[in-house]
């Protein structure tokens, strides 16, 4: 368990109750704080810099949210984190209107998702794929 947990459970239901200037605000709180007291934590960077992300594209700043998106992948520690950050890569890319680059992000998630059998994963994929 991490030990910004309490931190994660806010960003979360902040991002949920569609509060999402607030869930950037203590996203950044919580990596200044991990970057000062110089915390060793890839997986805490990972996840508040991606939500930091996702609260971005859901402003629809999209080109904020890519560079967060981009940063997070730096910090990923597992494959399924790793995932998640392309996925969203897509997901930004998409909404730029950059559609062979989202191509590209969508099709990573989807070998992932299919060599782990994650059928809905792969549903909402292809979905996007098709779309585009």
């Amino acid at each position: 368990m991490s030990m910004f947990e309490t931190k994660r459970q806010e960003v979360l239901r902040l991002k949920d109750n569609k509060q999402f200037e607030e869930s950037i605000k203590v996203c950044d709180m919580v990596l200044t704080m991990i970057q000062r007291n110089n915390i060793n934590s890839n997986t805490d960077k990972w996840f508040f810099t991606l939500r930091k992300g996702m609260n971005y594209r859901k402003l629809g700043q999209c080109r904020k949210a890519l560079a967060c998106v981009k940063e997070s992948i730096h910090y990923c520690s597992t494959q399924d984190e790793y995932i998640e950050s392309i996925n969203m890569m897509g997901n930004c890319n998409d909404m730029l209107g950059n559609k062979k680059r989202a191509v590209k992000f969508y099709n990573k998630c989807l070998d992932y998702y299919r060599k782990n059998n994650m059928h809905n994963e792969e549903c909402y994929i292809l979905f996007n794929i098709n779309r585009l």
